[in-house]
Order: C-alpha cells, then structure tokens, then sequence
C-alpha cells in the first residue's frame, strides 16, 4: 500500500497570508452590517416594548381610527345586504 505526502507547496498556500488577509477582510466587511443591523433591530424592539400600551398617543389614534372604520364599513356591508334583500 502506497501512501501518498500531501503536497507541502498546497498546504502552504492554505495558511498563506496571500489568503488569509482578503478571507478576514471578507469576514469583517460582512460582519460590520449584520452586528449594525442587529443593534439596531434590538433598539427598535426596546424601545416599542418600554412604551407598552401608553405608545404613542398618534399611534394609537390612528389605531382607533381604523377600528372605528371598520365598525362603519361593517355596517354599510349590512346595510347594502339587506337592501338587496328587499329588491
């Protein structure tokens, strides 16, 4: 059974600074915007789980405001039924 060397000129290619350089450049420059990403996503949540229910007074006018809508929407719907009921 013949055993073949690996080859030493590959293998100090491998763990060469030629490749390991542009390899943690790579690295770095997709890691900088996923950990910026994350705070951020992070800050975000925080923040709406801090304000709660209190929120914010435009938002939850607005909130309301499509509730309202729809209530109004739902009785035109039952209105509209009940007209081509009668027809």
């Amino acid at each position: 059974m013949v055993v073949k060397e690996k080859n030493p000129e590959s293998q100090k290619f491998i763990y060469s600074s030629e490749l390991v350089k542009p390899l943690w450049v790579i690295a770095f420059s997709i890691s900088i915007p996923v950990i910026v990403i994350s705070i951020i996503a992070a800050t975000a949540l925080i923040i709406e789980i801090s304000q709660g229910e209190r929120g914010n007074p435009v938002r939850s006018e607005h909130l309301q405001q499509h509730k309202d809508d729809h209530e109004k929407y739902d009785r035109m719907i039952e209105l509209l039924e009940e007209m081509n009921e009668e027809e």
